[in-house]
């Protein structure tokens, strides 16, 4: 009767670790319908050091002085873009007091990637009177600037021996952008930012009183055509200022603007208390789901300067995972040989509970959603050496119980509890220091003290629970004879 319960126990063991390293190493189907080996070591997230992709560096604008408040904010600002535009892979950190880097696997424009997610993203709805601003000192400007880029326009039609009379273009200016209120905005979009100066317009709403943008496509009215465009549901503050907002420049312009680009301009005709507004004029589906996400993300409280970008090639990445798995897998292999000669039946049962160990590591890095890197892969290998340390130091314990003429249930029992304390001073100050890097440290050192700190807690559990049980099972099951158990020269009682 002990013998079946003895051989239950131990292919129960069996299975478990069995059905654990399948549920790891293939996966057990996908998400949302698709197969995406979800659990499995295929669905792990990869590093920009593994995986390649776009690695940038911001820098807080010089002379600015963030507050850590701030950076925190702006780091929380960027997690989000990342989010909304579907980097999920995507990590971003504080790299010092002033600086955060954004590390994005598997995009290959850096350019893009630096505009995307480190712009300021200020929307503002920007109310003005046109009859104030074109009646105003701030038009001069314009008159210029329309002269300089009709002359270009003739130039690059006509040549550089193109005719023109500059005051003919002056007086052209001076006749047209007052009475196109749309074209001199959106062609000029500053413009309202010397009205703000002056006192020609104001900032009625802001980012902050937006509570959500998502993208849409439909008609906006009857006789519309089917266009993509961007709809902001204000929150209650905001649908109070809109309210008074609408209410005071009916008949006239309200402008949404992100950063400095005018996004759209149109009229008032009617109060408008419902909180819903639309951003219209996109040239697509992409850019409207693009500006949705970028006002989604909020704006930065301080301004950030691209100081570094580069690309890291696939390719790279993909020969420095297969190097470091191949001499991660000829190690193991060899501590896995040294094991079962060396230390004969404790040894196979430590070899089992190792392969238990790795399968776990792999399994708990997938659910935690840790982004393996590099040194993330190191960190694993050097908790494989402190679970080999650890199934040595007990081995080491048994042997000498053994070899003082102790019987071997009792060796095992002993040599376990001996090496207990010397397991945890050890791997509890590891497991100390990894906390400290996994917390203080950013990018590829927490990347280490994750898989370190995981892998140290792991190693105790199949060290100390998997191989003692699968040890007591070998003794009950296949042979109770000491020198399989590595006491050669035992001591007679």
């Amino acid at each position: 009767m002990k013998s079946l319960k003895n051989v239950f126990i131990l292919l129960l063991t069996l299975l478990i670790i069995a059905g654990s390293a399948i549920v790891t190493f293939v996966g057990i189907g996908g998400r949302g319908g698709d197969y995406s080996d979800r659990f499995g070591v295929l669905n792990i997230k990869l590093g920009l050091d593994l995986a390649g992709g776009v690695s940038i560096t911001y820098q807080a604008e010089e002379g600015s002085n963030p507050s850590s408040s701030q950076m925190e904010g702006a780091l929380a600002v960027i997690q989000n873009r990342l989010d909304s535009k579907g980097y999920t892979e995507a990590q971003a950190y504080l790299d010092g007091t002033d600086r955060i880097r954004v590390e994005i696997p598997g995009v290959k424009d850096a350019n893009a990637a630096v505009e995307d997610i480190g712009k300021t993203a200020m929307l503002t709805f920007v109310g003005f009177d046109w009859d104030d601003i074109k009646n105003s000192s701030i038009m001069d400007k314009y008159y210029d600037l329309y002269v300089q880029d009709a002359i270009a326009a003739l130039k690059e039609q006509d040549g550089e021996d193109a005719e023109y009379s500059e005051s003919e273009l002056l007086t052209e200016a001076k006749t047209y952008l007052p009475q196109q209120a749309y074209y001199t905005v959106m062609t000029y979009p500053e413009i309202l930012t010397d009205a703000l100066e002056a006192g020609l317009a104001e900032e009625v709403l802001t980012g902050s009183d937006v509570a959500d943008a998502s993208y849409q496509r439909g008609q906006l009215s009857q006789n519309s055509a089917v266009q993509s465009y961007v709809k902001l549901e204000l929150n209650a503050e905001g649908r109070e200022k809109f309210a008074e907002a609408t209410e005071k420049y009916e008949g006239k312009y309200i402008a949404i603007r992100l950063d400095e680009t005018v996004c759209s301009m149109p009229t008032v005709n009617s109060v408008i208390t419902d909180g819903v507004a639309q951003i219209t004029g996109m040239s697509g589906e992409e850019e409207a789901k693009s500006l949705a996400a970028d006002i989604r993300g909020g704006a930065l409280p301080v301004r950030l300067v691209d100081i570094e970008h580069n690309s890291v090639g696939a390719t790279l990445g993909q020969d420095a995972m297969q190097t470091s798995v191949t001499a991660a897998i000829i190690g193991f292999i060899l501590i896995l040989i040294f094991m079962i000669v060396y230390y004969r039946i404790p040894g196979v049962a430590a070899s089992i509970a190792l392969l238990f160990y790795i399968t776990l590591e792999l399994f708990f890095i997938n659910l935690l959603d840790i982004t393996l890197t590099l040194p993330g892969i190191a960190g694993i290998i050097l908790s494989i050496g402190m679970a080999v340390d650890a199934n040595v130091i007990i081995f080491a314990r048994i042997n000498e119980e053994l070899r003082g003429g102790r019987g071997l249930l009792v060796s095992i029992e002993s040599g376990f509890k001996k090496a207990l304390s010397a397991i945890l001073d050890g791997n509890v100050t590891t497991l100390i220091a990894a906390a400290v890097l996994w917390f203080l440290g950013s990018g590829t050192i927490k990347g280490f003290a994750q898989t370190l700190a995981l892998g140290i807690v792991i190693s105790m559990f199949t060290a100390l629970v998997v191989t003692r049980l699968l040890i007591q099972q070998c003794v009950a099951l296949i042979s109770k004879n000491p020198k399989l158990y590595r006491s050669i020269h035992v001591k007679k009682a």
